[in-house]
């Protein structure tokens, strides 16, 4: 016969004890179902109860599944006990058992819990006994167990050895909680990825306490070996930086380890067969993010999957919690679509347009295309079939795969549509830059969306640039014939698809055809990016004094890599703003970063669609600079800038 606690549970079988008390398996008498019972060890003071109590309390009223809640409390007998959902499904420690995990599926599950903590560090709550024990992996979603634990263990050291962040065994600070606590976390969260990819803690042998103490010290070093043979440089340097030796050397939160292991997703390995999430790992990813916005116009497949989850991501936690992929053959992104380009006739979808301006009383031609992105698609990446063969392959490609007209009311009708599907109303128009073919700049379109995980509308203004690099002069007059019909165009958007944010991003010459609109007049916009602006310093300064009023913010990226930009200040004999260095724009109310650190192409003129996106997202978000972690604080003059530090 089952033991009763209480007048209320019964306790049906023993799951775990330790040193934190019991843990059991018990059916809740009252209300009906399985519960998880934790009673806690003997001699436990009323002070340190209502501790607990308080942090448990706390972390409950953060909106996030990953956490283990408990909703019961009460005293039986003399010992205090909490109840709560009971967890089915292994621990990490358990899987970790039968071997290490691929560096995807660990960086997967690292990422869930590090933003999750970040959520009840801001409530001030810390966890500070992280341990593979407590992470476990069940069919909904990785969750995390064991706050307020740590209150049992007393002052002394608090967590388990391997896990403990080398100022709490030198015992530098004080033993109060204060903001550095979350700092420790971090530590642990490192320590757990570094056991997860290499198979053990970072200090481990006969020797081990001793080697950890001696780091704690500073007269020991960290071998951070495993992690570079098993994983890429980004992930080795996300482990590394986690545990660093001072606080002040770590992630300043745990959401900023978060955003280095998402934006370091890399390729699936050597096979070249595209997979997909399955529905059941559709699920899971939903039910650990309720709150994020689906992606909109990227197929049914991204319906629930949350905005910051890759396919990386996806597909690694999938394997962790043993789900086998389902075929894929790739994604479909939806970009709809403005443009003055004469239609040639041809089936091809990457030639429906041509170079040659449309010159009839309606100029714009409007409709939709769809464009493949390959599931082991790279971010930044425009994937593309090597020259001498171009055969286009949707898998293995980004490529343009069709090509629909709409008229005037149907294009308005469908992006109003699916703007007031998305979370927060809004909608990006891109503006390509010179030498920009129509089938190419919807490539770097549907890529932009992709990338950014963008949740509304994603628009192409495409203008009759030639495509080909001599044809510059020709293209910087088809810029200036332009103006006018993108005008018009983004007032009509701002009128009428009714969203709530319309954010601009302009490439290279593009930023020529922008500045002319919003200098003149212009709808009002939220965020206007100008990447690698391809106009005169002197003219976009004078300018940009009558565009402050059109947008809620400006963001500039300049570089001094960018070769296109060296070969257009040769031609016109003058600064181009997309310069950085002594030419650097620097303007009131211009949030202008150098991004000359941007792993890009050859010539240096694309860094925007690449490495920088990661930024770019922040922006979309409404981060400021100060907030955003690949940003550093420059000066010049009494003038802040920012430079940009790839992870």
């Amino acid at each position: 016969m089952a033991e009763r606690l209480g007048d209320r549970f019964d306790l049906q079988r023993l799951l775990d004890e330790g040193e934190l008390g019991k843990l059991y398996e018990a059916r809740d008498v009252y209300l009906g179902g399985e519960v998880a019972i934790r009673i806690l060890p003997p001699g436990v003071s009323r002070e340190v109860w209502t501790a607990f109590v308080q942090d448990t309390e706390a972390v409950a009223l953060v909106a996030n599944p990953v956490f283990e809640r408990w909703h019961s409390y009460g005293e039986h007998e003399g010992r205090y006990y909490v109840a709560g959902p009971l967890i089915r499904g292994e621990s990490l420690r358990d899987r970790l058992g039968r071997g290490p995990l691929p560096w995807p599926e660990a960086v997967a599950i690292v990422t869930y819990i590090a933003r999750a903590l970040h959520d009840v560090h801001q409530s001030g709550v810390v966890h500070l006994d992280l341990r593979p024990e407590q992470i476990a992996l069940t069919d909904s979603g990785v969750k995390l167990r064991g706050f307020g634990l740590s209150r049992l263990r007393g002052l002394d050291v608090v967590g388990t050895i391997a896990y403990v962040a080398p100022e709490r065994i030198t015992a530098e600070e004080a033993d109060a909680r204060t903001e550095a606590d979350a700092s420790r976390d971090v530590y642990a969260l490192g320590a757990i990825l570094y056991e997860a990819i290499a198979g053990h803690v970072p200090f481990h042998g006969p020797k081990a306490l001793r080697m950890q103490v001696m780091f704690a010290a500073g007269a020991a070093e960290m071998d951070m070996d495993p992690i570079r043979a098993l994983a890429p440089r980004e992930i080795a340097f996300a482990v590394e930086k986690a545990l660093a030796r001072l606080p002040a050397n770590r992630f300043p939160s745990a959401e900023a380890l978060a955003d280095v292991l998402f934006r370091a997703e890399g390729p699936l390995g050597e096979s070249t067969e595209a997979t997909g999430p399955p529905e059941r790992l559709t699920r899971t990813l939903e039910t650990a993010y309720p709150t994020q916005p689906s992606v909109g116009g990227m197929g049914e497949v991204w319906d629930t999957m949350p905005m910051m989850a890759t396919p990386m991501m996806h597909l690694a936690v999938g394997k962790a919690l043993n789900i086998e992929p389902e075929p894929a053959k790739h994604y479909t992104v939806t970009v709809y679509y403005a443009t003055d380009r004469k239609p040639t006739g041809e089936s091809d979808p990457m030639k429906v347009f041509g170079s040659a301006r449309q010159k009839a009383a309606q100029p714009l031609s409007y409709g939709r295309c769809e464009v493949s992105v390959p599931y082991d698609h790279r971010r930044g990446r425009l994937e593309h079939p090597v020259l001498w063969l171009m055969r286009w392959d949707p898998e293995k490609h980004v490529y343009l795969l069709s090509v629909v007209e709409r008229s005037t009311e149907e294009f308005f009708s469908d992006l109003r549509s699916v703007t007031e599907k998305s979370a927060r109303k809004e909608a990006f128009v891109f503006i390509h830059g010179y030498c920009n073919r129509f089938g190419d700049a919807a490539r770097r379109a549907a890529q932009i969306a992709y990338d950014l995980r963008f949740d509304g509308a994603p628009i192409l203004y495409s203008w009759p640039s030639r495509g080909w690099k001599r044809a510059y002069p020709c293209d910087e007059t088809n810029a200036k014939w332009t103006v006018p019909h993108f005008r018009a165009f983004l007032q009509d958007v701002s009128e009428r698809i009714g969203a709530e944010r319309i954010h601009i991003i302009a490439h290279s010459m593009g930023n020529f055809v922008l500045t002319e609109v919003l200098r003149e007049a212009g709808p009002a916009l939220h965020e206007v990016i100008f990447t690698a602006p391809d106009i005169d310093a002197d003219v976009f300064q004078s300018a940009y004094a009558a565009l402050q009023s059109r947008a809620e913010r400006f963001t500039l990226y300049a570089s001094s890599n960018d070769v296109a930009l060296r070969a257009s200040k040769w031609w016109h004999g003058s600064a181009r703003a997309g310069e950085s260095g002594d030419n650097l724009l620097l303007l009131s109310g211009l949030d202008t970063i150098d991004a000359s650190k941007a792993n890009t192409d050859f010539m240096g003129h694309s860094y925007f669609a690449q490495s920088v996106l990661a930024d770019v997202f922040d922006v979309f978000k409404g981060e400021p600079p100060q907030k955003r972690y690949s940003l550093r604080p420059r000066s010049r003059s009494d003038q802040t800038y920012w430079s940009f530090e790839p992870a």
